[in-house]
């Protein structure tokens, strides 16, 4: 499974050809990978134990946009869970982050606060009446 879309996109945002709150976006509109050392996963969400990093203080979800991109991780992680970027972000704990390629330089960060201000961005309904003002999500690492 590959992800080109997204993968242009975090090449794009590297080279700082789109903001990182498009990026963001096309995250949340991708599919993504999931890893999980657990070999005995059932396929039940409420199950699922992810691959969980420490970064900046707080647990990182391991999140990969294909298996390709595993580099070392190829010796611990069992299998993957394919999810909506949207679907990840609406479903993470208050203090936990995402980490994109973990050890890649073709990935990023997402801190506990930027999943937290994604995850209410996303959750605004839209009013074409009232005017949005710009957000300033911004992934580090990039």
């Amino acid at each position: 499974m590959t992800n080109d879309v997204f993968e242009i996109a975090l090449l794009r945002a590297k080279s700082g050809f789109i903001s990182s709150q498009t990026l963001l976006w096309t995250m949340a509109a991708s599919s993504l990978l999931v890893a999980t050392p657990d070999s005995t996963y059932d396929g039940d969400l409420s199950n699922l134990k992810p691959l969980l990093l420490q970064g900046n203080g707080c647990d990182l979800l391991a999140v990969f946009t294909s298996s390709t991109r595993l580099g070392r991780f190829t010796q611990i992680v069992d299998s993957f869970v394919p999810m909506r970027g949207i679907d990840i972000v609406m479903s993470m704990p208050q203090n936990a982050g995402i980490v994109i390629n973990p050890e890649s330089n073709f990935g990023f960060e997402l801190p506990s606060e930027g999943v937290a201000a994604l995850r209410e961005e996303l959750r605004i309904p839209i009013d074409a009446s009232e005017p949005v003002a710009p957000n300033t999500l911004s992934p580090t690492s990039l």
